[in-house]
């Protein structure tokens, strides 16, 4: 795949995934190592995902095959942390939560039940 199918195919997961849920309550955004960026906004209602480079709350900066990765639930994202391969920047409580509500988005649960 190339960057920009890379970055329809995380913009597509990202809106499956939180398509209605704000309890991220922040905008996350996803900066990729060679260029290209995704924004989760979870300020908005519905939840919008895009790719403008615009300031967030908080920012992971990553390979876009490992964000992949962990979208598809192949790679653990605190294992990529501890690893080097994603740092963030910002409200890291505002990563926190969105790493949590992906967790449970993976294993087909909703945060809070």
């Amino acid at each position: 795949m190339s960057g920009n199918d890379d970055i329809a195919t995380i913009m597509a997961l990202l809106r499956q995934y939180f398509a209605t849920d704000t309890s991220v309550g922040a905008r996350v955004k996803f900066v990729y190592k060679g260029g290209g960026t995704v924004t989760l906004d979870g300020t908005r209602q519905p939840p919008e995902v895009h790719d403008r480079d615009e300031p967030a709350d908080c920012i992971s900066k990553l390979d876009i095959r490992d964000h992949l990765k962990i979208l598809r639930g192949e790679l653990n994202q605190q294992d990529a942390f501890r690893a080097g391969r994603l740092f963030l920047s910002g409200d890291v409580h505002a990563g926190a939560r969105y790493s949590f509500m992906l967790e449970h988005v993976l294993k087909g649960e909703r945060a809070g039940e």
